[in-house]
């Protein structure tokens, strides 16, 4: 009896153990969980009652280019420059790179960015490397998120 309890209880352990590695096998950014955050496109209620000012991104598309592992398998590295236009900072700014299907409309691959602290002004640049099929067309969409708090 006392091996039975022994070998469930080193099966739930183990249990514990995997479920608490799972979650670090996901694409999630290196570091903390990001923070909560809205689309550049909508404005808090408070933010639209109180006028209170915002950043605000522009995006550009450097370049978008494919590249072969040695094991047969593609990815697509791509670089693009962020500029917050506005005259205020951004905060918990998160900037999603997505490799989209030219014919099917598909998101293939995402790719994620964080920066604490956007300044007013600052333009930055990424590289993302994106996985995708060596055969099929892509392009790269941006999207920028920002912490309203």
């Amino acid at each position: 009896m006392r091996r039975v309890m022994r070998k469930i209880g080193m099966a739930s352990l183990l249990l514990v153990f995997c479920l608490a590695i799972i979650p670090g096998c996901t694409t999630q950014p290196d570091g903390a969980s990001a923070p909560l955050v809205i689309p550049v496109e909508t404005q808090s209620p408070a933010a639209e009652l109180s006028g209170a000012p915002h950043p605000s991104f522009d995006h550009s598309v450097v370049s978008l280019q494919k590249h072969y592992r040695a094991d047969g398998s593609c990815y697509w590295v791509a670089t693009a420059t962020i500029t917050n236009t506005a005259d205020v900072a951004g905060n918990g700014v998160v900037i999603r790179f997505k490799l989209v299907d030219d014919e099917s409309g598909g998101i293939r691959s995402t790719g994620t960015e964080f920066v604490s602290r956007f300044g007013a002004g600052d333009t930055k640049r990424f590289t993302r490397e994106l996985n995708g099929e060596g055969d099929r067309s892509y392009r790269l969409e941006l999207e920028t998120l920002y912490d309203i708090s």
